[in-house]
């Protein structure tokens, strides 16, 4: 799953509109309702064209990391 998803255990924030949502990076707490999804199954569907089975999943997490969190 590292070519999918952050490794380890992350927390994701909504807010009560619905309308943004992302990474918790950190907080000040106000009112905060917290909600733990506990999942033992996940199905993934997947392109099977041509570009994307020959794509090199290969990448630097911590870069990706620190790109998308800043």
């Amino acid at each position: 799953m590292v070519s999918l998803s952050v490794p380890g255990t992350h927390l994701h924030f909504l807010l009560a509109d619905q309308q943004h949502g992302g990474h918790l990076l950190e907080f000040r707490q106000h009112r905060v309702e917290v909600s733990v999804q506990l999942l033992s199954q996940m199905e993934l569907g997947l392109p099977m064209s041509e570009a994307y089975l020959q794509l090199d999943f290969q990448r630097n997490i911590n870069q990706d990391l620190e790109k998308v969190e800043k």
